[in-house]
């Protein structure tokens, strides 16, 4: 997997990507239980931090959140994004570049991810074994039902050489159901003109 686009636009792809990032977290939020109190989470592909942050700020009471990215520069921003967040929060991360979790979760939340992975219906049972009895997993991702996805994808793999394929909503619910998932709730939703996302949560 090329990450060389990733690591290169690390620096500015909070301001580069700002009203994708809050039209798609702000969504992917509504759909997490109610109360995270004492609960773990994995934040599958998060990025520059910027999911865990606000999730640190709107959910105080979490126990511990785990963040997963292998940009190694994308990493070195959210640890900097962490360092700006009181000592006690801070102490609630673990931000790494290896796929090997020690601990199950209560919650997986993966977004804008499920394009990317080259094998998602493996992926999906790695999630299911990392996540405890009753866990959940919210993911959140484009769909291949935007007009610019449909049509141009061709195109989105040219600036986007990680890209693998983009899934359309019906695809996407078949494979969480095939990995024994039960299904709670999914909506798809206009990111931004041309660009549809779709979120789903399902549990064990």
């Amino acid at each position: 997997m090329n990450m060389n686009y990733y690591e290169k636009i690390a620096d500015n792809y909070d301001s580069r990507w700002k009203s994708y990032t809050d039209n798609t977290l702000q969504k992917l939020i509504q759909y997490l239980p109610a109360s995270l109190e004492n609960k773990t989470i994995l934040d599958f592909g998060c990025g520059t931090g910027e999911l865990i942050k606000r999730l640190l700020i709107l959910k105080p009471d979490l126990a511990h959140i785990t963040g997963y990215d292998p940009v190694e520069e994308m990493l070195r921003q959210a640890h900097m994004k962490m360092s700006q967040l009181p000592e006690h929060t801070q102490e609630k991360v673990k931000l790494q570049s290896h796929s090997n979790f020690e601990n199950k979760f209560d919650l997986i939340v993966s977004s804008s991810v499920f394009h990317y992975l080259p094998r998602p219906r493996a992926r999906l049972h790695h999630f299911k074994s990392l996540l405890r009895e009753g866990g959940i997993l919210v993911l959140l991702d484009y769909t291949k039902s935007s007009l610019l996805v449909r049509y141009f994808e061709w195109f989105v793999k040219y600036i986007d050489s990680m890209h693998q394929q983009a899934y359309t909503p019906q695809q996407i619910k078949i494979m969480v159901e095939s990995a024994d998932f039960k299904l709670e709730d999914s909506e798809e939703f206009r990111i931004r003109p041309l660009w549809n996302g779709f979120v789903i949560r399902v549990s064990v």
